[in-house]
């Protein structure tokens, strides 16, 4: 079932620009990926494997959807409730459905991939509601993956930090915006995160927490 509609989500209605939304969190970032030792993304990666089957895989119709040149302004697009192109993944054959399911696990822990699943399900009617680009071509040096709706923006980063100016955009692979419409915290798929953050916060002294704390989102 084709859904056409656009909720609207009052938490959701920040868009902010891929440079606005790197520079507020860089820090942030580089710490979280030095304590886990996380590899960045490359071609090689299972999630850019399978968006090279995906993108080989495209009618000369779904190419024109589809398939986005690196310099479109939606590559560095943020936002909680979007999609990047019109075409549904409903719309796509059964067989490229699950190359972008592959992608989406490439991305993901398998724990995180069921969570994405069941958030899809409960916030806009299922993973085949969502949308996605491809960006630059994936059999030359630089391209990107995406994936969008409500609640969710999933990127998978094909050497955008190559060979490019800071300016161009460079992506984080992996979930850049995530969240679940459950009105109790309680019940939302990633409470333990906001618990884990606010441990993390504890251990802050009181100058780290005045610069932690954001009147409104950068």
């Amino acid at each position: 079932m084709k859904r056409t509609d656009s909720t609207p989500c009052s938490d959701c209605q920040t868009d902010l620009n891929r440079r606005h939304f790197l520079g507020a969190t860089a820090g942030a970032a580089i710490a979280a990926s030095a304590a886990t030792g996380i590899a960045a993304p490359s071609p090689k990666s299972k999630a850019e494997v399978a968006i090279t089957r995906l993108y080989d895989s495209f009618s000369a119709e779904q190419q024109k959807t589809l398939a986005l040149p690196l310099s479109d302004e939606r590559r560095t697009r943020v936002n909680a409730n979007w999609r990047i192109t019109e075409m549904l993944i409903d719309s796509l054959s059964q067989e490229q459905q699950k190359i972008t399911k592959d992608i989406v696990r490439g991305l993901t822990s398998e724990e995180g991939f069921e969570r994405f699943m069941k958030q899809m399900d409960d916030d806009w009617g299922g993973f085949s509601q969502y949308s996605l680009a491809i960006f630059g071509n994936p059999h030359e040096d630089r391209f990107e993956f995406a994936l969008t709706g409500r609640h969710l923006t999933l990127r998978a980063d094909g050497n955008t930090d190559r060979g490019n100016k800071k300016s161009d955009g460079v992506a984080f692979g992996g979930p850049i915006i995530y969240g679940h419409g459950e009105e109790s915290p309680k019940e939302n798929l990633f409470y333990y995160q906001t618990k884990q953050a606010h441990e993390v916060f504890k251990m802050l002294d009181g100058g780290q927490r005045s610069k932690a704390l954001l009147a409104k989102a950068p």
